[in-house]
């Protein structure tokens, strides 16, 4: 099954994320149950210059993504799972 993924954080961090490469000044999120996805989103990219294994571990996506509301970084989102956060905010 396709799974659409793309990097999520507060619209203050939005801000100052224009492209790949600002990622690499950013605290990256991860769930330890989809610890692969930044490594592949930065691939696809084709981003050499930001660490795919850098920054925060969390056990949980809902535990991850309640740091990316709290403005501590960055993380990876699966549409399916946080469109109803999305919608909501």
């Amino acid at each position: 099954m396709d799974v659409d993924i793309f990097p999520g954080c507060t619209t203050v961090l939005a801000e100052l994320i224009l492209g790949s490469k600002d990622l690499a000044g950013q605290v990256l999120l991860h769930a330890v149950t989809r610890l692969i996805d930044w490594k592949n989103r930065l691939d696809l990219a084709n981003e050499k210059e930001v660490d795919g294994d850098s920054g925060l571990k969390f056990e949980s996506t809902n535990l991850t993504f309640d740091a990316v509301i709290e403005g501590l970084g960055v993380a990876i989102g699966i549409e399916a799972l946080i469109q109803n956060e999305l919608a909501n905010r």
